[in-house]
C-alpha cells in the first residue's frame, strides 16, 4: 500500500496504490487530501478481500481475450482494444470481480467517457466491453454479459466527403512522384489505405494485367485476396515504378527505414498536400475510395454486381448501402430549375 503526493498545476494531489501478494491490484490518482485517499484505500482493500473469496477477475479474463485477439486481428485493432479496456479498469480503480460489477458503475463510466470525448468514443468503448464478455461466454469462461443492456448514445451521422476529379488533380499536381503513384493506385482501384500500404510486387501481375489486394476486413480476421483488372494507365504507373533501379524488392511502397509503408505517414502528408493545393476541406485516402465508387455508380454502365466486385465487398447489401450513402438525388433540383426557366 502506498499514498504518494505529486504536484499539478492546481496544486498538490495524492495517488493511491494497493498491492496484494506483491501484485498491484488497484490504483487511483487525483485525491486532493490524504483523508480521502485513505478512505478510498480502505474500500479498495475490502473489495480486494471480497474478490479473493469469490469472483471472476475481469483483468485476467480481459488479458486472455487480448492474447487471443493478437493472433486474429490487426495490430491497430488490438491496440484500440487494449486502450479501451485499460480506460475501464482505470475508472474502476484497478482489477475487480465481475460478480461485484454494478450497472451504476458501467453507466457512470459511459457517461463520463461521453462527456469527456463525445458519444462516438463512449459507444466504441461499449462495443469493446461487450466484445470481451461475448468472447468469454463463447469460451465458457463466464455466463453473462453485463454490458449488453446498455444502449449507445445518439451520434451525429458522418457525411461522407467525396472529392471531385478536379480536387484530386490539384493535389496530384503538388505531390512528389511517389505520392502521386500512391494516389493513382487509390484513384484507379478504390483500394483501402492499408491494402495499398501492404501491396507487394508479387501481387502485381503484368502478364495477366491484374492487381491483387489482401484485406483482413472479414469476420475472423482472415486475410483474403481480391483481384482486379488493371487499367492501362495504372499498368504504366506500376511498370515505371518497377523499372526504377531504386525499387524495393518486396514492397511497392516503403518508408524511409526501408520497411513497409505505414498508414500514419499517408495521414500526415495528404492533408498537407490538400492545403498546398487549396483543397478545403481536405480529403482522406478513404475519400478517394468514395470517389472511385461514385465514378462507377454515375457511369450508368457498371452494374451493382460489378461495383461490388470492384470494391471487394463480401455482400451486395454492403455495396448498396455504401452507394446509397454516397448518392445525391438531383431530380427535384432539376425539376425546379426547369420550372424556373419556363
Amino acid at each position: 500500500m502506498a499514498i504518494t503526493p505529486y504536484m499539478t498545476k492546481s496544486g498538490k494531489r495524492y495517488r493511491v496504490e494497493v498491492y496484494r501478494e506483491g501484485e498491484r491490484i488497484a490504483a487511483k490518482a487525483g485525491f486532493t487530501n490524504q483523508q480521502d485517499a485513505k478512505k478510498w484505500e480502505a474500500r479498495a482493500l475490502v473489495r480486494a478481500e471480497k474478490q479473493g473469496a469469490i469472483g471472476t477477475d475481469f483483468l485476467r479474463l480481459a488479458t486472455a481475450y487480448l492474447d487471443d485477439m493478437k493472433e486474429r486481428r490487426q495490430h491497430n485493432t488490438v491496440q484500440y482494444k487494449i486502450a479501451a479496456l485499460r480506460r475501464f479498469l482505470s475508472f474502476m480503480g484497478g482489477r475487480f470481480s465481475l460478480e461485484l460489477l454494478r450497472s451504476s458503475q458501467i453507466s457512470a463510466y459511459l457517461v463520463a467517457r461521453k462527456n469527456a470525448t463525445g458519444p462516438k468514443a463512449a459507444n466504441r468503448d461499449l462495443v469493446e466491453l461487450r466484445a470481451v464478455m461475448n468472447w468469454a461466454i463463447r469460451k465458457r469462461l463466464y455466463h453473462d454479459n453485463p454490458f449488453l443492456p446498455f444502449e449507445k448514445f445518439p451520434e451525429k451521422k458522418f457525411v461522407r466527403r467525396v472529392p471531385t476529379a478536379e480536387e484530386i488533380d490539384a493535389v496530384l499536381a503538388v505531390a512528389t512522384p511517389e505520392q502521386k503513384d500512391f494516389l493513382d493506385i487509390l484513384r484507379y482501384t478504390g483500394a483501402r489505405l492499408s491494402e495499398v500500404c501492404s501491396l507487394c510486387w508479387r501481387d502485381v501481375d503484368f502478364q495477366r494485367n491484374t492487381i491483387t489486394f489482401w484485406t483482413r476486413k472479414r469476420r475472423g480476421g482472415d486475410l483474403e485476396p481480391g483481384t482486379l483488372a488493371m487499367p492501362q494507365v495504372l499498368r504504366n504507373v506500376l511498370a515505371a515504378r518497377k523499372a526504377d533501379p531504386a525499387a524495393h524488392q518486396v514492397f511497392v511502397f516503403v518508408g524511409r527505414d526501408g520497411r513497409q509503408f505505414t498508414k500514419n505517414s499517408v495521414r500526415l502528408w495528404l492533408p498537407t498536400l490538400c492545403k498546398e493545393a487549396n483543397v478545403d476541406p481536405p480529403f482522406t485516402a478513404h475519400s478517394v475510395r468514395h470517389y472511385f465508387a461514385t465514378l462507377l455508380k454515375d457511369s450508368g454502365v457498371i452494374t451493382p454486381f460489378q461495383i461490388q466486385a470492384a470494391l471487394r465487398h463480401k455482400n451486395l447489401s454492403t455495396t448498396e448501402k455504401y452507394l446509397h450513402e454516397l448518392s445525391v438525388d438531383r431530380g427535384v433540383a432539376a425539376l425546379l430549375d426547369g420550372k424556373h426557366d419556363a
